[in-house]
């Protein structure tokens, strides 16, 4: 009896095999065709694949996933228009940690071209951060989050890490932000 409820315990503590989810921009061959797609589709573990692109998005992303692109200058998210490129929402998933970003470029975000809050042991590199928090407003910064800190009228950097521990920072490009990269409680 006490071997069965080994034999039991030992196959429900076993991890699910993590999947790979793709992306291109036409959704062809059973990818997805927006980025904030795949990630809702996504569960903790997953790897998601970029193509060759440009994709039109504010990617949020709220679990553990490693999310990868085919280089700078090749998979692009242009947040033209949007709060920030990627969030990497740790105060709405308290807990969150080991996401992965690398293999993009990240332009035009009203607010941060990379914003990361309240995670752990997150990895942001190889990526080009480019043209964010263009709009600089001398009478602040409209529909930015409460949550973000006063930054008189520069709205937002190229990555902003908020209240992150235990994280890597590398190999990235940040240039013709308001700000390059922002380290926050």
């Amino acid at each position: 009896m006490h071997e069965r409820l080994r034999v039991l315990i030992a196959s429900m503590c076993q991890s699910a095999t993590a999947a790979s989810l793709y992306v291109n921009p036409g959704g062809t061959s059973g990818a997805y065709s927006k980025i904030g797609a795949a990630v809702a589709k996504a569960s903790a573990g997953d790897t998601i694949y970029v193509a060759p692109g440009t994709y039109h998005e504010d990617v949020k992303i709220g679990m553990q996933l490693s999310l990868v692109g085919t280089g700078c200058g090749r998979s692009v998210i242009n947040a033209i228009g949007l709060s920030n490129g990627i969030y990497i929402d740790g105060i709405d998933n308290p807990g969150l940690s080991k996401v992965v970003v690398t293999g993009f470029t990240i332009e035009n975000a009203n607010f941060d071209g990379v914003l990361v809050t309240n995670a752990s042991y997150i990895t942001i590199s190889g990526n080009e951060v480019i043209h964010n928090d263009l709009i600089l407003n001398p009478n602040g910064c409209p529909d930015q989050p409460s949550f973000e800190t006063s930054e008189s009228e520069d709205c937002g950097e190229g990555i902003h890490l908020m209240g992150v521990d235990h994280s890597t920072v590398a190999n990235n490009t940040s240039k013709n932000n308001s700000g390059g990269i922002l380290l926050s409680e």
